[in-house]
């Protein structure tokens, strides 16, 4: 009954939303957005590293925070190994804009430390008092950082590098929900997949090649910081986001691959700026609505060239920017591209009967066969979809999700359960066509798990198969083809925390 009146609200036709729930199998039992953690302590431990050497060195990064955790930068304190409180600069970086008082999302530390040897040190950040001893001026990155030239790439490198712990950076919900890679019970072969593929991956961040780096490499890497907290993985981040950035031409678009929105991401330039402070990836993120706003495809007529994946990361480059400014003209050039794969899942252009699926014709896809739609690349739209129910509880967001995820259970899986269709269709719509095992079983796995989520625990179907698609996965290389690694990695560890809600 509640989608129903949901269906009226909207000016929906009458039993569009109960149909699609009812008779296509849907359980939709979430209505609201999760809450973030309330934090109990107010201090966070950092690991400072010598990346410069050994001497005085100035250590300038970014300190993420979940909403409503802190409202004035000025309380944060910085005490040392022995306990000693030493001077610090702060200057808030990014908001939570959507919260009544504008908490802080990102905060940019800066503070001096001295290095007698190589070893890193551990210090602590604390906000629970109102006075502090102050550093009044900021200092340049170009005081802050080095070029270090590595054999695979030369990067601007921290001097001494912040790494935070895992737990926090998952609760700070810098890439929303999450988590941690030790308190992971309930996938453990998900991170055991992504260790076990991450060294492989270093030797393709500065490819010459376009290809490896479809698919946001630096988000990918940023993400596999944020649920393990390792230094070789924020140090991969930045390598990849550099390496990303220096390709970035002024029109917004990949100078390895011009003119190809494929190549056009803000995901992982966001992540680096609300890590780092770094304005070059804020700025990165910003040059990337150059290119995005010349693209008017995302609303689909029925003709023309047109994929999930290109919907997908328009989304998401308008979400992004947003998250670092605050502009709500970009939530609703998100809310219209997402608008525009409701209609497809709730109206079909075709005229048969919605089955969940965001249809669209073989010919624009370039792939497949009648009205159709791609699973794997709907994952990175249901990825972006989700970001946009966090920022804007926009409730038909749940309805499309739920939809979707049920659609890949009935219709993108093969009969025996071990083989996800390339390119998906209902029987009345088309025809699901070339099987694979197991490319795209991971994209599979997060989509299932969070229809999981999303009926409450309740839909065993979506479990069962997750169960069956995710063994298959273990032993395979994620790096052959080299773009393996991000299409399979970027979003995909939410499965772990939807599943972890019902464990």
């Amino acid at each position: 009954m509640r989608w129903m009146i949901i269906a009226i609200l909207m000016g929906l036709p009458m039993g569009v939303l109960a149909f699609d729930l009812e008779a296509l199998g849907v359980q939709l039992h979430i209505d609201e957005r999760p809450q973030a953690e309330v934090l109990d302590a107010q201090n966070v431990s950092v690991t400072l590293y010598p990346e410069a050497g050994i001497g005085t060195q100035m250590a300038s990064f970014a300190l993420p925070f979940p909403p409503n955790a802190l409202v004035e930068h000025t309380t944060i304190q910085v005490l040392n190994e022995e306990g000693q409180e030493v001077p610090v600069f702060t200057k808030p970086l990014v908001y939570w804009w959507g919260e009544k008082h504008q908490a802080l999302r990102s905060v940019l530390v800066q503070f001096e430390v001295t290095f007698r040897d190589t070893m890193a040190q551990t210090w602590t950040l604390a906000w629970n008092k109102t006075d502090r001893i102050t550093r009044e001026v900021e200092v340049a990155a170009s005081e802050t950082q080095f070029v270090r030239n590595d054999e695979d790439v030369s990067y601007h490198c921290p001097k001494v590098l912040a790494v935070l712990p895992q737990d926090w950076l998952c609760k700070s919900w810098i890439a929303w929900q999450q988590t941690p890679a030790s308190q992971n019970e309930v996938a453990t072969w998900y991170d055991e997949h992504v260790l076990d593929q991450f060294d492989n991956s270093l030797m393709h961040i500065n490819s010459e090649k376009y290809a490896p780096h479809l698919y946001d490499r630096p988000a990918t890497y940023a993400k596999i910081y944020v649920r393990h907290g390792q230094r070789e993985h924020l140090l991969a981040a930045l390598k990849a986001g550099e390496t990303y950035i220096s390709h970035l031409g002024l029109d917004g678009f990949f100078d390895l691959k011009p003119r190809d929105y494929k190549y056009v991401y803000g995901e992982g330039s966001a992540l680096l700026y609300l890590l780092t402070g770094d304005v070059r990836f804020k700025d990165a993120a910003l040059l990337t609505l150059s290119a995005w706003d010349q693209w008017q495809a995302f609303r689909y007529r029925g003709e023309g060239f047109w994929t999930e994946r290109h919907v997908a990361f328009g989304m998401a480059a308008y979400l992004h920017v947003y998250e670092l400014t605050g502009d709500k003209r970009l939530l609703d050039l998100a809310k219209a591209y997402f608008e525009g794969v409701y209609d497809l899942q709730t109206r079909p252009l075709d005229s048969k009967k919605p089955d969940g699926a965001w249809r669209h014709t073989a010919e624009s896809h370039g792939d497949g066969t009648g009205w159709t739609t791609s699973p794997w690349m709907s994952a990175l739209l249901m990825d972006s979809i989700w970001k946009y129910w966090m920022l804007t509880g926009d409730e038909r967001t749940l309805v499309s999700l739920a939809m979707y995820a049920k659609f890949i259970a009935t219709y993108a899986i093969t009969p025996d359960g071990e083989g996800v269709y390339y390119m998906a269709a209902s029987p009345e719509a088309g025809e699901s066509v070339n099987p694979e095992n197991p490319p795209h079983h991971v994209e599979a796995c997060y989509m299932l798990a969070m229809g999981y989520y999303l009926s409450g625990g309740k839909d065993l179907d979506l479990l069962v198969k997750y169960e069956k698609l995710w063994p298959l996965v273990i032993g395979d290389n994620a790096n052959n083809p080299p773009r393996k690694f991000s299409w399979r990695f970027r979003n995909t560890s939410g499965l772990v925390w939807f599943l972890s809600q019902n464990f």
